[in-house]
């Protein structure tokens, strides 16, 4: 993301980001495995041009503990993704 600012991409309005929670594993009371699908097809410019407009789909297992009265993200892992697919099947 630091490298997108620093060339000055940045989200148009166009396109957006769905996701789905799938699954929710708990491993006792302050740790948690969380199963999602996102699909990304936001249009991605760079001084008024578009620089990507691809869509990015992923399958991702999150880990989460719980801190005090929050939960925070601790590691993820990329199950499966595509390019110009969408896994989560959003659009049909």
């Amino acid at each position: 993301m630091e490298q997108r600012i620093r060339a000055g991409i940045t989200a148009s309005r166009r396109g957006s980001l769905r996701y789905r929670i799938d699954d929710v594993v708990m491993s006792g009371v302050s740790r948690a495995t969380v199963t999602t699908c996102l699909t990304d097809d936001t249009v991605l410019m760079s001084a008024g041009a578009i620089f990507n407009d691809s869509r990015y789909s992923a399958f991702t297992v999150w880990t989460m503990q719980r801190d005090s009265s929050r939960w925070l993200w601790v590691d993820d892992h990329v199950v499966d993704w595509r390019t110009g697919e969408d896994l989560c099947a959003f659009d049909g």
